[in-house]
């Protein structure tokens, strides 16, 4: 956290940057509050007002920034600060133009839902004009948050006209084709809905109560996710405020053997390393992505035996499936190379004479010599080290023995022998 801020206290200095991240669905309301009418000649202030932080760490906004926009044949702008725990600095950027910044230099404070700065502008003439924002950044202690903002309506008459209206309430709710949990009331705040997996996007319509009031949000909404939450923002004459939520969830599939296909799984071989399979799903005809639609996981993957692929849907997709492959034993790389010995005459001659002409590499498992028939009488074989033993008294010549070397494997390696003929040359 504290990284993160002292990055935005280095941009603070620099006028105003903001860090940019990667978005996603933490999202925060934002607009203007104040009159409505003004007369000419008047200064009027525009509070900054947060409402509906949803997704950030703590629920709270730390830092906020952008362009706030006005018609100059209207409006003069006077100043802008900050308030509460919450700095405020701006620059005049051209006569319709002030680019603001707001930040809680202490880290502590932060804000889930007030006023946060003060915009001030003086009339200079009469008609019907808005304060907007735009190219907004705002973040909590850890991401940038999307800002959904509502631009402020102002009329400007030779005198203050009548009382503006506060109804900031809805007549009517509905998403086309779909129902609402509960049903529409315009004192409740928070309803549900209920779409098929496949929905891609739907129409939400909202009226008010209040012919004078704007209202923002409805239309159609885009379903790019599992989950959205869509809010309908009611703003009533004098700038009051209602945020009316719809969290519209896509129905879940459930995956099960019976409604799904796999290729791809087939049993292995040992390696010596985890195992994975290349697995396609697909479900009602439609090939599932690894990584949006499921995930895959795998227990006893590395060794002999029988090993599981377990495929979990995720996303719009439910349930767990698990398939069994066989890790079969992996041949036995016994490798075997022999040379030529040679014992002098006058060695053998006086006492039997030891050789080991045999190098075993690779082994896996116990490895055991086993002299094999046609071999000469002269020459023994010890059955564990290898070592071949010349007899004493053997006259000159050479002499050969075969011998099957065998390696018995393991729990991962078949078995394996090979033959080998070995001469031994007696001078």
């Amino acid at each position: 956290m504290k990284k993160r801020f002292f990055s935005l206290f280095i941009i603070f200095g620099l006028f105003f940057g903001f860090i940019s991240l990667v978005q996603a669905e933490e999202s925060v309301l934002a607009g203007f509050a104040g009159p409505s009418y003004a007369g000419l000649g008047e200064e009027i202030s525009f509070d900054i007002n947060i409402n509906n932080v949803n997704g950030s760490s703590d629920g709270k906004l730390y830092a906020y920034g952008g362009y706030i926009y006005y018609d100059s044949q209207y409006l003069e702008f006077v100043s802008f600060n900050g308030i509460n725990a919450f700095q405020g600095n701006y620059r005049v950027l051209d006569k319709n133009k002030v680019k603001i910044s707001l930040i809680d230099f202490t880290m502590s404070n932060g804000v889930s839902s007030g006023k946060i700065g003060t915009v001030t502008f003086r009339t200079i003439k009469t008609g019907n004009t808005s304060v907007t924002m735009n190219d907004i950044e705002a973040t909590d202690q850890e991401k940038n948050l999307d800002v959904s903002f509502y631009q402020k309506l102002l009329a400007i008459n030779t005198s203050q006209g009548e009382e503006s209206d506060n109804n900031c309430n809805l007549s009517n709710l509905y998403i086309e084709g779909y129902e609402l949990f509960p049903a529409f009331s315009n004192n409740v705040k928070t309803y549900y809905a209920y779409v098929p997996s496949s929905t891609m996007s739907l129409n939400v319509f909202a009226e008010a109560e209040d012919s004078r009031a704007t209202v923002i949000g409805s239309g159609t909404i885009n379903l790019s996710s599992r989950t959205k939450i869509t809010n309908i923002i009611v703003t009533a004459e004098d700038g009051s405020i209602s945020v009316y939520d719809i969290v519209i969830n896509k129905s879940l599939v459930t995956l099960n053997q019976n409604n799904i296909t796999i290729t791809g799984l087939s049993n292995k071989i040992y390696t010596g390393k985890y195992i994975t399979q290349n697995i396609n799903v697909v479900y009602d005809g439609k090939t599932l992505v690894l990584g949006k639609d499921y995930k895959i996981s795998y227990s006893n993957n590395k060794n002999v035996g029988t090993a599981l692929v377990t495929i979990e849907g995720t996303g719009s997709y439910v349930g767990k499936i698990s398939y069994s492959f066989k890790i079969n034993k992996a041949n036995n790389p016994l490798a075997v190379t022999t040379k030529l010995k040679t014992v002098k005459y006058t060695k053998v001659k006086k006492k039997k004479q030891v050789v080991a002409p045999i190098t075993v590499t690779k082994k896996q498992g116990v490895v055991t010599f086993i002299k094999q028939k046609g071999s000469s009488s002269k020459l023994s074989i010890n059955k564990t080290t290898g070592k071949i033993t010349v007899k004493k008294g053997t006259k000159k010549g050479t002499y050969k023995i075969i011998v099957k070397i065998n390696a018995t494997g393991n729990a991962n390696y078949n078995a394996k022998y090979l033959i080998k003929t070995i001469k031994v040359k007696v001078k």
